[in-house]
């Protein structure tokens, strides 16, 4: 059996797939852009404390600054996924990366908190396109086997840019001022524009279908997510959670879902097919996505708390632990990849980094003011690495599980429910924290609530290994998740074609 037979996937059926030259300039004009839209999420922190004396911010607009961009790439992810299977690719890519350019300038000259807040939104939705529509791209110019090889290079830049973007952020402050984190971005982008313009060559998109674009679904979709992340993250913390505003708005996000449920089930072309989240192969994947984005965010959010803060450890040595679990999310998602395209078999990789990740937390969870830092640093390396393993292999692995019309709005789902994960985990982690130091204040306080926190991803973790077990290996016969029962693509009629 063939690595091409084994490993299942939308066939790219484009003039680069099989064209080594061609296809890796194109994909390097695809890492230029997904480089500068994941850096731009975390490049402004080392600028804030700037920004925010000249404009004469408050703490809840320097809340405002960091997280809007957040909430609106992970919001908007769906519409991307869903463009993306009716329209050029291209064209959206180019359409999203002018989006981000008019929020970065614009951010860059603005002259109070909130319209910083204003534009770094139009950023988030500009990001939203490109991290979306760049990875339906690499799917589109590569072929089946080696597309995970492809894939593994992305979660590598992704990894890289949240390690350097706030170092360079730090640096372009120092020599310029903080409109200068927003400046500087846009050449990168314009020239990454160029570079898609005259490298990137995509078949011609297939023809638009019948029924016309869900603009009443995606709307309500947007506005449902959008008002629950903000009673999520905003409400819920600052009025409580069982306040009068708080239950009224709670109430509000139900209603809209019960509105939203019933507009997609009778829409010809919903935003999300119904069937994509039907028990399957798919939601095993979705599942699983939920365990790295939990993951990463506790990993790397507080064990830097538990470093500093409950162990007393300063900034730099703290910083210095947390590196080995950067160098092994890239390190581990390099070198699954390059397995998976070799071996044709993406299981085994996804079941050892399910199980890396959890034996990582594990140490985790039994953290005392007496654990060695470097024992800490070690289990984060072995999340780091499991994280790297398992973050954009999912996303490669669900494709093999839905039918080229709905490839752009599954892609763009995997990656939605791991960004919806840790956002909600920014807002659970943080009642756990800070139940745990109203109990017991200081340093002790730090530590009994990092290790509950490490406690819930083991056991999320042990969810996660679950989930990828039950995944069809790549050779095994299974319907798209999006078929319609007794359709084309129903599972008595879907062609298998791995080798017996």
């Amino acid at each position: 059996m063939t690595t091409a037979n084994r490993l299942l996937g939308p066939d790219p059926g484009n003039a680069l797939a099989g064209r080594s030259s061609a296809r890796n300039l194109a994909f390097g004009a695809l890492v230029l852009s997904l480089f500068f839209a994941m850096a731009s999420n975390t490049m402004v922190l080392t600028g804030m404390p700037q920004l925010i004396g000249d404009l004469g911010g408050s703490q809840t607009e320097y809340t405002w600054i960091v997280t809007t961009s957040l909430l609106l790439l992970t919001v908007t992810t769906p519409v991307w996924g869903r463009l993306a299977d009716r329209i050029s690719r291209k064209r959206l890519v180019q359409i999203a990366i002018v989006i981000y350019c008019i929020g970065t300038i614009s951010a860059g000259l603005s002259q109070a908190p909130w319209m910083i807040i204003a534009c770094r939104a139009i950023i988030g939705i500009g990001a939203g396109g490109i991290v979306t529509v760049v990875q339906l791209m690499v799917t589109d110019i590569t072929t089946p086997e080696e597309r995970p090889r492809y894939f593994g290079y992305l979660g590598a830049v992704m990894a890289a840019a949240a390690v350097a973007a706030p170092a360079l952020g730090g640096m372009i402050v120092d020599v310029g001022g903080w409109r200068w984190i927003f400046f500087s971005t846009t050449p990168l982008a314009a020239i990454a524009f160029i570079l898609i313009s005259l490298l990137v060559r995509l078949p011609p998109p297939a023809p638009p279908e019948p029924a016309p674009f869900d603009l009443v679904g995606a709307l309500l979709t947007l506005g449902t997510v959008l008002l629950a992340m903000f009673w999520i993250t905003v409400i819920g913390p600052g009025t409580g959670w069982f306040a009068i505003p708080s239950v009224l708005v709670m109430l509000l996000i139900i209603a809209l879902l019960i509105i939203g449920l019933r507009v997609e089930r009778r829409a010809v072309r919903p935003l999300v097919p119904p069937t994509l989240l039907a028990p399957g192969p798919l939601l095993w994947v979705l599942i699983a996505s939920v365990t790295v984005g939990v993951a990463t965010f506790a990993a790397s959010v507080y064990l830097a708390m538990y470093f500093q803060d409950g162990l007393n450890l300063s900034a730099g040595a703290s910083g210095f632990l947390l590196v080995p679990m950067s160098v092994a999310t890239l390190v581990g998602s390099l070198l699954a990849g390059r397995t998976i395209s070799r071996t044709g078999r993406d299981k085994p990789v996804l079941l050892a980094g399910a199980v890396t990740v959890a034996v990582g937390l594990a140490p985790l969870a039994l953290l005392n003011d007496l654990s060695d830092p470097l024992v800490a640093s070690a289990a984060g390396l072995l999340v780091g690495a499991g994280v790297g393993m398992l973050s954009q292999q999912l996303v490669a692995t669900g494709q093999r599980f839905l039918r080229p019309a709905d490839l752009g709005v599954g892609s763009s789902l995997i990656l939605f429910v791991r960004s919806l994960a840790t956002v909600l985990a920014l807002s659970v982690f943080g009642i756990v924290v800070s139940t745990a130091l109203g109990n017991q204040a200081g340093p002790d306080g730090v530590r009994e609530g990092t290790r509950a926190v490490f406690q819930i991803c083991a056991a999320l973790a042990v969810v996660g290994v679950g989930a990828v077990l039950v995944i069809p290996r790549a050779s095994d016969r299974v319907a798209p998740a999006s078929a319609v029962p007794g359709g084309p693509l129903d599972s008595g009629s879907v062609k298998d074609t791995a080798a017996p």
